[in-house]
């Protein structure tokens, strides 16, 4: 206590406010060294991670990055709290939403390495992450589609379906997602899987071929009450 003893003078001498000083106070009541963490350019809500941190025991100097958001400082005290390997998420270049979605990824135990370069948005990462979590291996499409159409293709496999039909990144996401309502209809999607149409022509098309099926389907049972009467007859 004696060094924190010499350190309250010196937060008397620093510009320090009174939510700083709660989480600083804390930390001396903790007996923990405050002087990493008694810092006038920390938000509180950064002391608040770091002291945390160091109450639970942990190195905080990999976290203690004053640019850092008390967010991203509270995702990687988790994260070393659990005993995960921190370095992916130690890049500068990740934003709290896309460093969560590592997280995420390790708190599943799947492979969030193949998705954790800064250059996937958050909504990226999110769809490959929840595709590993459910057996589907969407990181192929990282560097081609965009998070919509991964998206799209996520259905696809969750609905069983083959999403080979529709995995063009020349497809546009309502594209797609015309094809997917045709497949899971029942419908020959062939007709319409083409990226040069337009919507309203996929959507014709598909209204046509929805028609086509009723009309088949009439005549399948008049044919089936035709082939009864006449079983009936020779009975």
């Amino acid at each position: 206590m004696d060094k924190n003893n010499f350190k309250i003078g010196e937060l008397l001498r620093d510009e320090f406010n009174e939510k700083q000083l709660d989480e600083i106070m804390i930390g001396i009541l903790s007996e923990i060294d405050i002087s990493k963490i008694a810092k006038s350019y920390y938000h509180h809500a950064q002391i608040r991670e770091l002291r945390i941190g160091l109450e639970h025991g942990l190195d905080i100097t990999c976290y203690s990055d004053r640019f850092l958001h008390s967010k991203d400082m509270a995702i990687i005290r988790k994260a070393m709290e659990q005993g995960f390997d921190v370095g992916l998420l130690l890049d500068r270049d990740l934003n709290f939403k896309q460093r969560e979605q590592i997280y995420l990824g390790m708190v599943s135990g799947i492979r969030y390495q193949s998705y954790s370069s800064s250059v996937n948005n958050e909504w990226k990462m999110l769809e490959v992450r929840v595709g590993l979590e459910e057996g589907f291996d969407l990181t192929s499409y990282l560097n081609t589609h965009n998070h919509n159409q991964i998206h799209q293709i996520r259905v696809g496999y969750e609905k069983k379906l083959d999403v080979h039909i529709f995995d063009d990144p020349r497809f546009k996401q309502a594209q797609m997602a015309e094809i997917i309502d045709g497949l899971l209809q029942g419908l020959e999607v062939s007709q319409y899987a083409d990226y040069n149409l337009s919507i309203e022509q996929m959507r014709a098309k598909k209204a046509d071929l929805k028609r086509e099926n009723v009309r088949n389907k009439q005549r399948s049972r008049k044919g089936e009450r035709l082939n009864d009467k006449r079983n009936y007859k020779t009975i």
